[in-house]
């Protein structure tokens, strides 16, 4: 081993070939990488792992504070790993193993002119200067996944095939876009747990209220990523009506992820409109409550205005997309079940975002489509607007503050509020808050500690806690429709919020760290607790179709753990990626994860809806559950 001396700072070589190498590349690749760069403006998708590395040079000190709204623009990220590389300051402190990482970073953004096989892409610019109007690049790739459950009473296997063709660019250096067309075929096995009471309580009308509840025990617990969008074809009926609900036996399904992008005085005002994924308000890598990387893609007109580094500004509005769940919901919603979920999506968000202390607060509200420019008018509060016009719409409200000691780490506290009493017998000061159902909110408190001597590492621990009823809504009756419309906080079936479904906590620690070119590794382990959403146990609220009794609802009480069947998971995992560019002539990446999980249940001996002591139970409808899970995937390209 030898030591060597950057620019004073004293580092520690693995080989000599890296250290000597190491500075000539760094250099070399921040001169080139913005005028190569075809997509400006656009975003990096939030799966990318450049988002772990200047997370952690935030956590560090090493930038600026990073703003709430995701995912960020090329332009933005790119800036940020130069700096860090240019800024005498930060440079001294990065290892000479991690000036590598961020080299490795900017070269997969740069582009060559022509065909460029190190990205899979063909890449045209107007001129060879700098400042060319017009840069263009269009590219392909394919990724391949596949998922085991290895339990002691069933195996199951799931797989996710995805070939995507790619267009994107920037116009004078002001107008970006992206164009993402995909195809997938995948296999999710399901297997029928029971069925759940939608109204537990409710007087009908003769309209039944039990859906099924299923398992996908081919993944992690809570863990799916569907990469489907709206319905699969199977492939002995590839025609419109030979649409599905889910892709129980191998299918394929087909989609478009694009967005148009512009920035202006420097980025102080960015507009996008697209379909993406996001994760806004998030304190912490898909820790968000109220609109999470986890949730499915929407398209939306979105805006962030930030005339000073310390205060933001952020606004969308966008249209949710309607599931296809007939496997869940059956007939529960009569010959409407095509249409009752038709739902537009409006978010805003204040960010004060200090050196030492971050804080943010906003609104959100769904609302069945119609042109209703209140929400859509960014100045605009959903809750006073919504007063105006009528209690026909779902209301939020969220906020977080965060408490940062740069080079140490941070904590911070998130509240989600769906809907809240604030005075009487279930108000905010009474001693029966917290056993209100009437109550519905969710809540988290976290920290996230950097690890100097590793590589881009960090140890982030939070715990979260759902309420039952949190993200659920009563359908409801409009002017504008003439039947029921559901108003749940859900996007294509799933969650805009946490993934946890409601009456759930979940405790989370997760390590993370890049330590070399191309290589981010992972641990994990999670806690968490849930309601039964099955079976003669089960606890009303536990499931996102949960719909809360109008009528009786300020009677209602929740003992979370004491008044029904609970189910109790263990989750370890560990894995990472590795792209093999440096030793292939195209992008290869491998990623795998290796886990364990085991469940079990516990309920009382009370009637449902009481109080009481709760036990350990395993017997055929609640049973004790354990296993491994691997999974498995290749990408090829970028």
């Amino acid at each position: 081993m030898k030591v060597y001396t950057v620019n004073a700072a004293t580092y520690t070589s693995r080989a000599d070939v890296l250290t000597r190498t190491l500075c000539a590349a760094c250099m070399a690749l921040c001169l080139t990488a913005a005028p190569l760069s075809a997509q400006k403006h656009s975003s990096i998708a939030l799966d990318d792992t450049v988002y772990d590395i200047i997370e952690n040079a935030e956590l560090r000190g090493l930038c600026a504070p990073l703003p709430g709204a995701k995912p960020y623009s090329q332009d933005m990220i790119l800036t940020v790993i130069a700096d860090l590389l240019h800024t005498p300051e930060t440079e001294a402190r990065l290892s000479a193993y991690e000036k590598d990482v961020l080299a490795a970073v900017l070269e997969r953004y740069t582009l060559k002119p022509g065909f460029d096989f190190k990205h899979g892409s063909y890449n045209f610019s107007s001129s060879a200067e700098e400042d060319a109007a017009v840069k263009l690049s269009a590219g392909a790739s394919a990724e391949v996944f596949g998922s085991a459950g290895l339990y002691a009473d069933s195996k199951d296997f799931g797989f996710d095939f995805k070939p995507e063709v790619k267009l994107n660019g920037t116009f004078w250096d002001i107008v970006s876009f992206k164009f993402n067309l995909y195809g997938t075929a995948q296999y999710a096995p399901l297997t029928e747990l029971g069925t759940y009471d939608v109204r537990s309580g409710w007087e009908l009308d003769g309209n039944s209220s039990q859906i099924k509840a299923y398992a996908n025990n081919a993944y992690f617990p809570f863990g799916y990523d569907k990469r489907w969008d709206g319905s699969v074809y199977m492939p002995a009926n590839l025609t419109t009506s030979g649409l599905e609900d889910w892709p129980v036996s191998p299918a394929f399904s087909f989609g478009i992820m694009a967005e148009i992008d512009m920035g202006f005085f420097d980025n102080a005002l960015t507009l996008r409109a697209g379909r993406t994924v996001r994760e806004w308000a998030g304190m912490d890598d898909g820790a968000s409550l109220v609109l999470n990387s986890g949730a499915r893609p929407f398209i939306g007109l979105e805006a962030t205005v930030t005339p000073f580094k310390w205060f933001s500004f952020s606004t969308m509005t966008g249209s949710l997309e309607m599931p296809n769940a007939d496997h869940i919901l059956n007939d529960i919603y009569g010959d409407t079940s095509d249409a009752v979920f038709q739902n537009m999506f409006s978010i805003s968000m204040l960010e004060l975002n200090f050196k030492y202390v971050h804080v943010d607060f906003g609104t959100t509200c769904i609302w069945p489509k119609r042109l209703e420019i209140g929400y859509m008018f960014p100045l605009m509060s959903h809750l006073f607007f919504q007063n105006s016009i009528g209690d026909y719409d779902n209301i939020s409200l969220f906020g977080n503050i965060k408490l940062r000691y740069p080079g140490i780490g941070s904590v911070w506290f998130s509240l989600y509020l769906d809907e809240m009493t604030l005075g009487g017998e279930s108000g905010v000061l009474s001693g029966n808050f917290f056993e209100a159902a009437r109550n519905m909110f969710a809540y988290q408190a976290g920290t996230n500690i950097a690890i100097p001597w590793v590589p881009f590492a960090n140890i982030s621990i939070r715990y979260t806690k759902v309420e039952p009823y949190c993200y659920t809504h009563t359908t409801v009756s409009t002017p504008w429709y003439a039947g029921y419309v559901s108003e749940a906080y859900l996007n294509n079936g799933e969650s805009l919020g946490y993934y946890l479904p409601p009456n759930s906590d979940e405790l989370h620690v997760r390590f993370e760290t890049t330590p070399l070119r191309h290589l981010q590794l992972h641990a994990q382990y999670q806690f968490m607790r849930h309601g039964a959403d099955y079976g003669s146990r089960q606890v009303p609220g536990s499931s996102l179709y949960s719909e809360m009794n109008p009528r009786d609802r300020d009677s209602l009480k929740k003992y979370f753990l004491h008044d029904g069947a609970y189910q109790w998971f263990h989750v370890i995992k560990i894995g990472g990626e590795y792209n093999f560019i440096d030793m292939l002539p195209f992008p290869l990446t491998l990623f795998c994860d290796i886990g364990f999980v085991y469940s079990y249940f516990t309920d009382t001996d009370a009637v449902l809806g009481q109080k009481a002591d709760y036990r350990r139970v395993n017997n055929s409808e609640y049973g004790d559950k354990y296993g491994a899970i691997l999974q498995l995937g290749v990408r090829i390209l970028y």
